[in-house]
């Protein structure tokens, strides 16, 4: 079994959350008072070239020796390869980009970002006990350094809840190790809600933090109810909060409207706005949008006395905050079917675990819901954070052979363009 690629992947992600970290220490030493989103910013100026070069390595280095591998790449892989391209080759010889190459370049490394993350976990190949636990172990230390911190280690925006709660779900799920998965996920739920309760007001809990938690929580609770009713329930949650959202209006926002109350609520409404009126002047812009450096005037927008004090120039803001909208400007309604069809991929990781969990496998998916949700209301998380797409393709890679989800025998399949069809199988033990 071919152990290398994974371990190069366990590697480069104990390198980046080690850098993360002490960039996080080294920015609230320096600079104690700076914005939060200034902060987040700056660190990601280091940390995320750091993590795109860590996992390039462990991905372009060859695999296996003297052996050339060819990988099989899910639909939602490819086709976001295929609608950049083309978005960014419409936004540079028929569209108008303001932002110029250099800008757009950079736009475009995030997306690069993602793909290469979700390219390094398809093609990590089999893992065994030890690199499960490794990655495992990792992944909760992280969580724990962000709790301390009392902030997010950008890139890796909500660690803190999928590593609390997959401590929690391990520990009740291996006896040998209970006592310590326990106290570990105690204090990092622990200090995460003390975090949210004792933020100051000009500096209140982020929509992504709040989200992460809830739907972190709200999943393993489905995992303690009787197996009949799981599915029952989570279908249940998701009309509920589909009523909540209708009645509250707020799904107005999705549409463009921006008379809200709640200033950030108004933000994402606004900005969605603009969007919507950029757009609105090509029929080509719609379909596959103004490519990766778009960006949107936002110098009247509710809060942009926020987006001043980050560092933004408020006649091109290239970020705008809301998934859906992010996706729209940047790649068009075919952008939004990409995203349309990869979290479908991620409802059915759910089902799966839902029908017939497995602890890692559980714990993997818990950081990449909390890296969807915290995206929604905050895109551009969802392309500079790892920690999903990474996840999201050790999963589908290692259910390649097996699409029930059952029975906890997964596989990797690679194919050698020297010896023809060659495949290495790996096995998941379900008592991990």
């Amino acid at each position: 079994m071919d152990t290398l690629s994974a371990r190069r992947i366990t590697t480069a992600i104990t390198l980046s959350i080690a850098v993360a970290c002490a960039s996080s220490l080294v920015i609230a030493a320096v600079y104690p008072s700076m914005h939060p989103f200034a902060a987040s910013g700056l660190a990601k100026r280091f940390t995320l070239p750091v993590s795109l070069v860590a996992f390039g390595i462990a991905l372009l280095l060859p695999p296996t020796r003297g052996r050339t591998i060819r990988y099989r790449f899910p639909g939602w892989w490819t086709m976001l390869v295929a609608v950049g391209l083309t978005s960014s080759f419409l936004s540079a010889t028929l569209l108008t980009d303001d932002q110029g190459l250099f800008a757009s370049a950079k736009a475009a490394g995030l997306y690069a970002g993602f793909l290469l993350a979700a390219a390094a976990g398809l093609t990590a190949g089999y893992w065994t006990d030890d690199l499960k636990a490794r990655l495992t172990w990792v992944l909760i230390i992280g969580g724990l350094v962000s709790a301390v911190l009392a902030r997010d280690m950008p890139p890796f925006v909500a660690i803190a809840a999928p590593a609390g709660f997959g401590a929690l779900y391990l520990a009740a799920r291996n006896p040998e190790r209970r006592a310590r998965l326990t106290f570990l996920g105690i204090v990092i739920l622990g200090l995460t809600g003390w975090r949210i309760v004792n933020a100051p007001a000009s500096h209140p809990p982020s929509i992504a933090l709040i989200t992460s938690l809830l739907v972190c929580g709200g999943f393993l609770l489905l995992l303690v109810l009787p197996r009949s009713l799981r599915l029952f329930a989570a279908f249940g949650a998701a009309i509920y909060a589909t009523w909540w959202m209708l009645s509250d209006g707020t799904y107005r926002i999705l549409f463009g409207a921006y008379r809200f109350e709640d200033v950030t609520i108004a933000q994402r409404g606004y900005e969605t706005n603009r969007v919507l009126a950029v757009l609105d002047d090509s029929p080509l812009a719609l379909l596959f949008g103004m490519g990766p450096g778009a960006s949107v005037d936002l110098s009247m927008s509710p809060d942009r006395v926020t987006l001043l004090s980050s560092g933004r120039t408020l006649g091109a803001v290239d970020d705008v905050h809301l998934l859906t909208s992010y996706v729209l400007l940047k790649f068009g309604l075919f952008g939004l079917l990409w995203l349309g069809i990869l979290l479908w991929q991620v409802v059915k990781l759910c089902v799966e675990q839902v029908r017939d969990p497995d602890p890692w496998r559980v714990t993997l998916l818990l950081f990449v819901l909390s890296g969807t949700v915290a995206a929604i209301p905050a895109a551009t998380y969802f392309f500079s954070n790892p920690l999903p797409a990474l996840c999201l393709g050790i999963l589908v890679a290692t259910r390649a052979t097996n699409p029930e989800g059952r029975g906890h025998t997964a596989t990797s399949r690679v194919e050698s363009v020297q010896t023809g069809v060659r495949s290495y199988s790996s096995g998941m033990n379900p008592h991990q």
